[in-house]
């Protein structure tokens, strides 16, 4: 049962004793239910559940800070839907309701809205006079299947049916375990390990049924052995590759983003249909996708720039300074003085680098349309691996 979360509006008078115990029942509920011992998000203004603190620091920040006002469901710290709240008898109900519409003064709420939508333009949003919806079909089939999926394993068990299944397929899977070891490891513990009434499938098609209908599997999309083309939309059906022979070197990982890119497409123009559970509507999500972080190697595959060689930095693109050692007979990269200011005293210093001085300006970082305009040769080239298909790209033009 969820603590009652009438003092949260409590919020311009922190040191009220309503306030103070409603913070402390607050953070044991929110060890309790997430099962953390250190740290928790901290739901206060300044961090605003992005960051994690220890019981502590979460305190010290709602005291000093203050609780979010509008964040009444508790989704960060345990709290699941359809769970009961408990009411608190208030002796000074004057006191909180006064508190109450000081919270949620207009002033207030638009300084909340420009807080978290800086392109505001004027006017207030009161999120109190929308209508509740239903929850959309996807989202009424995704709730009522994390409902039961959240069982604990066992009577009295801390872990529940689903976290159990998903951790044990992740094991399988790192580790390549087979379907009929992973089937013997369901059995022991079903049989030998865990008590009678035990939640968890007694199979590996079970297993994979149960995340299936939760919506976290995938599609196996077959593609050719040179990296060519994918068996996928109109040509699913082809029998052989439609672009090259059988065998080859090399990759050509943009043929496996086609799907990806494609679904960051509809995210961001069409959008999907989702449930706010905090707000109680249905409304239209978009997405896109800001960064990815890979190790230098990858990035060369993903952005198309050669990582290797005496201009294998995609940064400084045509600008990389780069000289050739004559005894290791490999690329050297310098010239990082052009990054100093112009009258540092290290550019004229000759001694004590490499005997000249440097008066060259940072290399000019590209924007996104140079860059675009730079690849747009590149419209109509085949990737594959095959090498009497694959073609070497030049970065003369």
């Amino acid at each position: 049962m969820a603590p009652s979360k009438q003092w949260m509006q409590l919020v311009d008078n922190r040191l009220d004793e309503i306030y103070l115990i409603g913070v402390q029942t607050f953070l044991d509920y929110a060890f309790q239910k997430t099962g953390e011992e250190y740290e928790i998000r901290c739901l206060c203004v300044k961090c605003y559940n992005t960051t994690l603190g220890t019981r502590k620091t979460v305190e010290t920040h709602l005291l000093v800070h203050g609780i979010i006002c509008n964040y009444t469901f508790w989704y960060h710290h345990g709290e699941r839907l359809g769970e009961p709240l408990s009411e608190l008898e208030y002796k000074d109900e004057e006191q909180d309701d006064d508190a109450i519409e000081e919270c949620e003064s207009e002033d207030e709420v638009e300084e909340l809205l420009r807080d978290l939508y800086p392109n505001l333009d004027g006017g207030t949003t009161h999120t109190d006079d929308l209508l509740e919806e239903e929850p959309n079909d996807e989202a009424k089939k995704f709730y009522s299947l994390l409902k039961d999926f959240e069982l604990p394993l066992y009577q009295n068990s801390k872990a529940s049916k689903l976290s159990t299944l998903i951790k044990l397929l992740h094991i399988k899977s790192m580790g390549r375990w087979s379907n009929a070891s992973f089937i013997m490891l369901l059995k022991m513990l079903k049989e030998e390990l865990l008590p009678d009434g035990a939640n968890l499938p007694n199979s590996y098609y079970e297993a994979k049924k149960i995340i299936k209908e939760l919506g976290l599997s995938y599609d196996k999309i077959d593609a050719c052995t040179n990296d060519c083309m994918l068996y996928w939309k109109k040509d699913s059906l082809l029998d052989s590759c439609k672009v090259c022979g059988p065998n080859g070197p090399g990759d050509a990982i943009d043929t496996y983003l086609q799907p990806l890119i494609e679904e960051l497409k509809e995210l961001w123009e069409v959008g999907i249909e989702t449930y706010d559970a905090s707000t109680k509507q249905n409304f239209k999500l978009h997405a896109s996708l800001l960064w990815i972080i890979n190790d230098f190697p990858a990035y060369g595959n993903l952005s198309g720039w050669s990582t290797k060689g005496k201009l294998a930095c995609p940064c400084c693109n045509k600008d990389t300074s780069s000289i050739r050692l004559s005894k290791g007979k490999k690329q050297c990269f310098m010239g990082h003085r052009r990054y100093l200011s112009q009258n540092h005293k290290w550019r004229s210093e000759k001694g004590s680098f490499d005997g000249t001085i440097e008066k060259r300006p940072p290399p000019k970082v590209c924007s996104g349309i140079e860059i675009l305009n730079q690849a747009q040769d590149l419209e109509g080239v085949q990737l594959s691996k095959d090498p009497k298909i694959k073609k070497k790209i030049s970065h003369e033009n």
